[in-house]
């Protein structure tokens, strides 16, 4: 809500914001014309200067090119003023709940027999704004995967380049294990950065091949933010997986949890470096001896990075990864579906799961446009 709070506060005189979501539920033209105003000059105001190469350096270049994601803005606003201004409203005036509420409707969504102000601004964006300001309905950008290869050369160039990318070492760590987190199970960049010590159960194991040895494991629970409440319950928001301790620090996640619950003096047996805590405890006659967190650190987030930050910190480093192409975020998250969906190990209804959507929508969304079997091979051997 910051950058709408601030685009009305510096109107001259300045609008409330507030007044314009109270607006739209009393059917307010002027406030759904303020709406659109915003829209206008949002999409206007998004260009920035990039570098290029070539003899200019830099251009000014409008970021906002597509109408999705003008609409995917409306929804996040309205989703924000209904769980804020709006529900300041309904809890003063409990007996006029249903008038002090909005929900966002898409543009093809099936029109309504009334007029819904989240409604017609939608069907307005993807229409009039899309025609006045040259924006695609299509996607702007080839669908790409980041496959396994590109992954380790990511987090490889983001070690090695450190020093480039004038990031702290607690920022490094955060968005290492946020891109293992989203390529090891295609979590959707939202879901990202939120896991708290209480998601997280470290535990000692026996190891069932050789019982005179031990192993430490994380069990990560990561909850999910699919809008369809009808793919959406207290049995399939969040999943739940587990992490061993692997020879290849790049790839382990594990060993990112140990050392930022070190750092943060986080274990309740009061740990101070790794040797401390692969040396104790004794697993005795027991199989199985988890290690819990203190108290006062339950509710911390423990790789605690922003959408936006884990957004520009990936385009720096995929710039120093010298990619030919800077593939969108989401490339995670495609790359993930490839794998699961190749891997025998993995059900069709497994990988809905894991990924949270039906197999309608892999098929139709999660292709990628340079096919990477061969063709020749398969048609002729």
């Amino acid at each position: 809500m910051g950058i709408w709070n601030k685009y009305f506060q510096d109107q001259d005189p300045p609008v409330d914001p507030n007044s314009i979501w109270i607006g739209l539920c009393e059917g307010d033209h002027d406030a759904a014309t303020w709406c659109k105003t915003f829209f206008s000059d949002y999409v206007d105001r998004s260009v920035r200067r990039v570098m290029v190469l070539g003899p200019e350096e830099y251009v000014d270049k409008r970021m906002l090119n597509c109408a999705s994601s003008v609409l995917a803005m409306w929804r996040k606003l309205v989703k924000e003023a209904d769980l804020t201004v709006l529900k300041a409203k309904r809890q003063q005036e409990p007996a006029k709940s249903e008038k002090w509420r909005l929900r966002f409707y898409n543009h093809n969504a099936r029109a309504p027999k009334s007029s819904i102000p989240t409604f017609d601004i939608s069907l307005w964006i993807w229409t009039t704004l899309a025609a006045e300001a040259g924006l695609s309905k299509e996607l702007t950008f080839d669908k790409l995967e980041a496959t396994a290869e590109d992954v380790i050369v990511i987090l490889r160039t983001l070690w090695e380049r450190a020093a480039d990318l004038a990031i702290d070492a607690e920022t490094r760590i955060a968005f290492h294990a946020n891109v293992l987190l989203s390529a090891m199970a295609g979590f959707r960049p939202g879901c990202l950065g939120k896991t708290r010590y209480r998601d997280i159960v470290l535990s000692v194991i026996r190891d069932p091949r050789d019982r005179t040895k031990k192993k430490h494991v994380a069990t990560i629970t990561v909850k999910t933010n699919k809008m369809k409440e009808s793919l959406s319950s207290s049995k399939t928001d969040k999943v739940s997986f587990s992490a061993f301790f692997i020879p290849f620090p790049l790839a382990c996640l594990a060993r990112l949890i140990v050392a930022r619950a070190i750092q943060d003096n986080a274990f309740d047996a009061g740990y101070a470096n790794e040797k401390e805590l692969l040396e104790r405890p004794a697993l005795g006659d027991v199989d199985y001896i988890p290690l819990p967190w203190k108290d006062e650190v339950q509710d911390r987030k423990v790789f605690d990075l922003s959408y936006r930050r884990f957004n520009t910190i990936w385009h720096k480093v995929c710039q120093l990864c010298g990619f030919r192409e800077v593939p969108h975020l989401y490339a995670l998250r495609v790359g993930t579906g490839a794998r699961l969906d190749k891997d025998p190990l993995f059900s069709r209804a497994l990988c809905n799961f894991i990924l949270k959507h039906t197999t309608a929508v892999f098929e139709a969304s999660y292709q990628t446009s340079r096919v990477r079997e061969d063709l020749i091979q398969a048609a002729f051997g």
